[in-house]
């Protein structure tokens, strides 16, 4: 797989696991926890592929195979990065939910 595909890669595995996030709220506001830690659990999942790939560039890097800068590899990062911070306030939000019932 190529840097590029890598990159692409992150970008899809982020934004699946950022719409399982969304349908695990929505799932805690119709008080179906169970769906909703399921869903956040899939979502927690998913985005532990794209920072295992995440992982692999940078123990590239730091054998030595750099990467050229480039935006699409800066989007990744940022789509990944987004994510892992909305995981935190999602997982917080659906606790709340959980025990506002």
């Amino acid at each position: 797989m190529t840097d590029e595909q890598k990159w692409f890669s992150i970008i899809a595995f982020a934004g699946e696991s950022f719409s399982l996030l969304n349908e695990a709220l929505i799932a805690a506001k119709k008080q179906d926890f169970d769906a909703s830690q399921r869903l956040l659990g899939d979502s927690e999942n998913i985005l532990k592929e794209a920072h295992h790939i995440q992982n692999e560039l940078l123990e590239n890097e730091i054998n030595g195979k750099s990467i050229e800068f480039s935006m699409l590899f800066t989007h990744a990062q940022d789509h990944l990065m987004n994510v892992i911070l909305a995981q935190n306030i999602y997982r917080e939000l659906i606790e709340l939910q959980h025990n506002k019932h």
